[in-house]
């Protein structure tokens, strides 16, 4: 895998409320918290924007506009499971 490409794969644990982790690559410092909420996550991601990847969320969970992966950026998405 290229030093300026990362992909995120958050894994919704269902014991958990939150999550807060942080990795180090060359391109800069990604940063990805979750959160549950009313049966649905709050997903928010800080990644440099040199840093090219991708965003996949896990088999059965979408984000709110269906998809299931999205490219790599800054951002808060709302994501529930597929029913």
């Amino acid at each position: 895998m290229s030093p300026r490409r990362a992909d995120v794969r958050p894994a919704f644990v269902p014991q958990l409320h939150e999550v807060r982790c942080e990795h180090e690559t060359p391109a800069g410092m990604v940063r990805v918290y979750w959160e549950r909420n009313d049966g649905a996550v709050t997903l928010q991601v800080a990644a440099p924007e040199n840093l090219a990847g991708n965003i996949m969320l896990e088999a059965l969970w979408r984000f709110e506009d269906g998809r299931s992966e999205r490219p790599l950026e800054s951002g808060s998405w709302w994501c529930a499971e597929r029913g």
